[in-house]
């Protein structure tokens, strides 16, 4: 009889505190052995959710920000701005949109990425395909020269080798295609192909007949290197020309 009575003077004490419009609640105690009034405080705006802390058997208000808004029951969402939702609980909302644009991207060439902070979109575009090209060039013997800096290449070149024929002589001339690894030809050599012509026959007859070939050279020039198309008398004294040249820069 005692408790009752306590518990109808704590009830009647907690309505005697409420304000107008104020919310009167009954929350079960935690032994379950009676009922505790609760006046929780009003919202600080138009609107608000009631919410429950579990942890603190506490009551507090979730309160809308200015994109939020409730309509006949409806919750209306506006564009996305910071701070549309705050907590009595200390819950701070993240605007995406503001970190978005605090990204740093640095991209460079006429093809390069492009990055909208508004939407959070990288663009990267597909990258252009170099094509072959082909050429015939007018090329210099004995001369450095260089077919491509950045892609290899394929090259073949046509030498004409005239020789005289005279008495127990063997003429015989060659040409060497080699590459270096500086514009003046002089480190780094590499063979690529070569090839001769004469004639390695001795001649008891005819005396001062003069005889033509060519020599073809074919291959491939390393990107960034250069070339020189070398000539050497072995016997006689040859005379070299180019007859022709054709190149194709690869992929």
């Amino acid at each position: 009889m005692k408790n009752l009575l306590a518990l109808a003077l704590i009830a009647v004490s907690t309505a005697a505190c409420a304000g107008p419009d104020d919310l009167l609640l009954s929350q079960r105690n935690s032994t379950d052995t009676g009922n505790i009034q609760r006046i929780p405080p009003h919202p600080t705006t138009n609107w608000g959710a009631l919410s429950y802390d579990n942890v603190n058997l506490s009551l507090s208000w979730l309160t809308f920000g200015s994109g939020l808004t409730i309509n006949s029951g409806i919750l209306d969402v506006a564009a996305p701005t910071s701070g549309q939702i705050t907590s009595a609980l200390g819950y701070t909302p993240v605007d995406q949109a503001g970190a978005r644009s605090a990204i740093s991207l640095t991209t460079t060439g006429s093809g390069a990425a492009t990055y909208n902070s508004g939407t959070g979109v990288l663009n990267v575009p597909t990258p252009a395909t170099a094509s072959r090209s082909f050429s015939t060039p007018s090329r210099t013997l004995n001369t450095c020269f260089q077919i491509s800096s950045t892609r290899d290449a394929l090259f073949s070149y046509a030498i004409d080798v005239t020789t005289t024929v005279t008495l127990g002589g063997t003429p015989e001339g060659a040409v060497f295609a080699r590459s270096y690894t500086n514009s003046g030809c002089s480190t780094g050599q590499v063979d690529i192909i070569s090839g001769s012509n004469g004639q390695p026959t001795t001649l008891a007859v005819v005396v001062g007949q003069s005889i033509k070939g060519s020599i073809n050279l074919s291959g491939m020039s390393q990107a960034g290197t250069w070339l020189r198309l070398e000539t050497s008398a072995v016997s006689g004294s040859p005379t070299f020309a180019i007859r022709a040249a054709q190149q194709e820069v690869q992929f």
